[in-house]
């Protein structure tokens, strides 16, 4: 892999003609080296390149102006004169020359198709790729970097989240923002609100803070335990109630469960019935109905016209009885 230590190693300088070697491509190196016929090796890597780029500009003084003229088709036939900025022989007014030149995809555009700052408050040097081409390289670091390791093209400085939500197409950018909350969620420091239904938080010292007060719904967390706070008793007090509390809710959970499924509640009078043992007639102890505990039948029916009134799927119906079946 190359980095600025390679080319330290090797003498060549990192930035030449204001731009790093990270910004310039290989075939905007060998139109430059083309144009002044500065040889360089065949199959030449981009050090390579960059090291005959350095020759050059040692031999002959280049600037920015340079390297723009040559690459924009328009003025490339152009006297380079014309485009240099130190000429005095054509003023800056008059001079056929657009507004700026992208270092990325090598057109001319006007000013305000570039960023409007500089990408970072680190950065040292003016924008040298167009809005569009900074947008994509956002986009295509986020897909291939940590969410926390987005940097400016030119000279690798980390971008802020700012910079992010100024730079970055929409979705590039709420993709980051979601990455950088989840971080912030993951932080010790940081407190949820545990109040029912709220999903707000913020950050908290507990050395400083025994309690947070939600700036969304205004509910009060204790930070010591993590819960809803408890005013006048212990963390742990309020933690012997809350287990008592649970306990509770889990009995009466499991009764009413038992209830639902061994229970029937009364065809007459509706009260709720539980069957211990003996057979399937049972007699209400409230108000005497008689009943079929399968099938809730009443017996009053049954004894007048026979074990047809049972449900046709309960086993003492007239077709489930033994004699019966075919």
């Amino acid at each position: 892999m190359i980095t600025d230590e390679t080319y330290h190693r090797a003498g060549v300088p990192t930035s030449i003609l204001g731009c790093s070697y990270k910004s310039w491509r290989k075939a905007q190196l060998t139109t430059i080296l083309d144009h002044y016929a500065e040889p360089y090796p065949e199959g030449a890597s981009k050090l390579d390149l960059m090291n005959a780029l350095h020759t050059l500009s040692q031999r002959q003084p280049l600037t920015r102006r340079d390297k723009f003229g040559i690459l924009n088709p328009q003025l490339r036939s152009m006297p380079l004169e014309l485009v240099d900025v130190d000429s005095s022989s054509q003023s800056e007014e008059n001079a056929p020359t657009p507004d700026q030149f992208c270092t990325v995809c090598w057109e001319s555009l006007e000013a305000n198709q570039f960023p409007g700052r500089r990408l970072t408050l680190a950065c040292d040097h003016e924008p040298t790729l167009c809005s569009s081409c900074l947008v994509t390289s956002i986009s295509t670091q986020m897909s291939s970097k940590i969410w926390n390791q987005i940097n400016c093209p030119d000279c690798g400085a980390a971008f802020e989240h700012q910079d992010i939500k100024d730079f970055a197409d929409d979705e590039t950018f709420q993709r980051y923002d979601h990455l950088a909350l989840q971080s912030c969620l993951d932080n010790s420091q940081f407190q949820r609100c545990r109040m029912p239904g709220c999903d707000y938080g913020q950050y908290c010292f507990a050395d400083e803070d025994s309690f947070m007060t939600c700036p969304k719904c205004g509910g009060r967390t204790c930070i010591a335990c993590d819960t809803v706070l408890h005013s006048g008793v212990s963390c742990a007090e309020d933690a012997a109630q809350r287990a008592a509390d649970e306990l509770r809710n889990a009995q009466e959970l499991a009764s009413t469960q038992y209830l639902s499924e061994e229970t029937k509640n009364c065809p007459g009078c509706g009260a709720p019935s539980i069957k211990v043992y003996g057979c399937d007639h049972i007699t209400c102890h409230r108000c005497n109905y008689q009943y079929c505990w399968i099938c809730l039948a009443n017996y009053a029916l049954i004894w007048k016209d026979g074990n047809a009134q049972h449900r046709s799927d309960c086993r003492y119906h007239t077709g489930n009885l033994p004699d019966n079946r075919q």
